[in-house]
């Protein structure tokens, strides 16, 4: 929204037009916010799914894919936007599982009180039925924060895409 100075005397008219011209930039700032609410959560979409294919957790392609951004409430004076994944297993990804995740864990896992060997399988790890029919055994899994680093990165862009939506 371009910047604009206006210009009044204190008589009715003058003040008539003050508060004509402060609600239109009141509503070109609800747009511009908007706008830079929408742009944050594009950028945070291809940051986590570029997280993901760095961190090499796409092999079916179901979570890269599954990673969007959705319009949340609206607030009186600004927005809120979701970027988020509904794919059943990130979070296993994001926190990692079993005895290998423990020794790799997310850096907010006590935050959120993650268990990782939750069922005692310890060094034995435990076996499970993959998409392919077959058997497999598995100690668990590192974590691969992808949503953590996106959150991280995207802070640090904040600035400058608040310079270009507000100038």
């Amino acid at each position: 929204m371009a910047k604009k100075n206006i210009t009044i005397s204190l008589d009715e008219k003058s003040l008539k037009h003050l508060q004509q011209e402060l609600a239109k930039y009141e509503a070109g700032m609800t747009e511009d916010i908007e706008r830079f609410c929408e742009i944050v959560s594009r950028y945070g979409v291809k940051i986590a799914q570029n997280e993901i294919r760095s961190m090499g957790a796409f092999d079916t392609g179901e979570l890269l894919a599954s990673v969007n951004f959705k319009k949340g409430d609206l607030l009186v004076d600004g927005c809120t936007y979701y970027i988020y994944t509904d794919c059943e297993y990130a979070k296993f990804v994001e926190f990692g599982t079993g005895i290998v995740g423990q020794e790799y864990q997310h850096p907010n896992a006590s935050e959120v009180n993650w268990v990782y060997d939750k069922h005692g399988h310890g060094e034995n790890g435990w076996w499970y039925k993959g998409k392919d029919g077959q058997l497999h055994r598995t100690r668990g899994m590192p974590s691969r924060p992808f949503m953590h680093n996106t959150a991280v990165q995207l802070n640090s862009l904040l600035s400058g895409i608040a310079k270009e939506v507000f100038g």
